[in-house]
């Protein structure tokens, strides 16, 4: 039996506006809580809605058999949390429910009871263009907009997901099945976007059919699609995504990630460290060794190839220690350069005026 997410906020839950929860009678509490409980119950502070929670908190764990797991995730949603009240009521500290991690490929540096980084590659990237960025996006909280091209990326690529999932499963798809994907993956951008959504709908309908007409006849070799991953890297935890893993016409895997984008702009992704990084992490879930990088650029219909040795996985683990170290030492030293004007804080960081006018900066 396995409780999740045993944090305030979800075990127990924010009482309701309007739902009125009765109190039990302390003659029937020993009869439908946990003895060690109703002894302590202090029948003038009780709340009755938290003690509602409580009781369904002790059945969901007295459901178990041989075994009960309780999940206490140091973040949900990239926001921090804390350990449900009923842990300690219990008399359970959270550093007994920690488990220690193992690195794969070299010992332990994290100290024991030390919280580990969740990363994605997204986190990555960010601490490697600005880690003054990735403080405010992962560490702060910071929400920033989602923009426009985002969702279209989205719709972009829950149809090339359909298009491949229904190739594996030997279903044929033609250009018209792809465009019929389309239309019910396409997530609406909303009433008062109308004009941008008709346009890049337009330029989304185009790219599939182009990709469907010169691509199908790879689609015979696709082995995965939005294969999901972790990584225990000892001090980290890395999960995320590959768009695409398909046989490699040389032999062994191909890994294939989609940017929406043409060449401009790619130097801002660092897509080929992406890539890298999805079959570093991804090496041992997969049946085969992988023998080729591939990033598909969806806007030009041109692709990309990296080679994938002992070099470049050396470079990974190089670029995956200098960030967790970083992280681990916080070290979020803004880095301003031209990468500025793209960053969703550049109006309120002072650092990226500087990088658009160097010579005021010098002054």
């Amino acid at each position: 039996m396995i409780v999740p997410s045993v944090v305030e906020g979800r075990r127990p839950k924010p009482a309701r506006r309007g739902v009125v929860t009765y109190r039990i009678p302390d003659e029937l509490a020993p009869l439908v809580m946990p003895p060690e409980i109703a002894a302590r119950r202090q029948p003038a502070e009780d709340d009755p809605h938290l003690a509602d929670q409580r009781r369904l908190f002790y059945v969901a764990m007295t459901r178990a058999r041989d075994l009960v797991i309780l999940s206490v995730p140091e973040r949900i949603r990239k926001q921090r949390c804390k350990p449900s009240r009923f842990l300690s009521e219990m008399g359970l500290e959270l550093k007994e429910l920690r488990i220690p991690s193992y690195r794969i490929d070299g010992p332990e540096r994290r100290a024991p009871g030390t919280p580990r980084v969740h990363l994605t590659f997204s986190a990555i990237n960010a601490y490697l263009t600005c880690p003054l960025r990735y403080r405010l996006l992962y560490e702060d909280g910071l929400s920033v907009p989602t923009w426009y091209f985002v969702q279209f990326g989205a719709s972009l690529h829950r149809t090339l997901e359909a298009i491949h999932r229904r190739a594996f499963a030997g279903e044929p798809v033609d250009e018209a099945t792809a465009l019929a994907l389309f239309e019910e993956c396409w997530v609406p951008f909303g009433p008062r976007s109308a004009d941008a959504e008709q346009r890049l709908k337009e330029t989304g309908r185009a790219y599939i059919a182009r990709y469907v007409r010169e691509y199908a006849t790879s689609f015979p070799r696709v082995r995965r699609a939005e294969l999901t991953f972790s990584y225990d890297a000892g001090d980290a935890l890395l999960s995320g995504r590959v768009d695409l893993v398909r046989q490699a016409e040389g032999g062994g895997l191909e890994i294939v990630d989609f940017k929406t984008r043409a060449h401009g702009g790619l130097e801002l992704t660092n897509a080929r460290l992406q890539v890298e990084l999805y079959a570093f992490t991804c090496e041992n879930l997969l049946d085969d060794k992988v023998s080729r990088l591939t990033v598909h650029l969806l806007a030009d219909g041109d692709t990309l190839d990296f080679p994938w040795n002992s070099q470049a996985r050396q470079h990974v683990r190089h670029r995956l220690d200098e960030v967790i170290a970083g992280i681990a030492n916080r070290q979020f030293a803004p880095n301003p350069g031209p990468h500025c004007q793209a960053c969703d804080f550049r109006r309120l960081c002072p650092y990226a005026s500087r990088a658009a006018h160097p010579e005021q900066a010098e002054a």
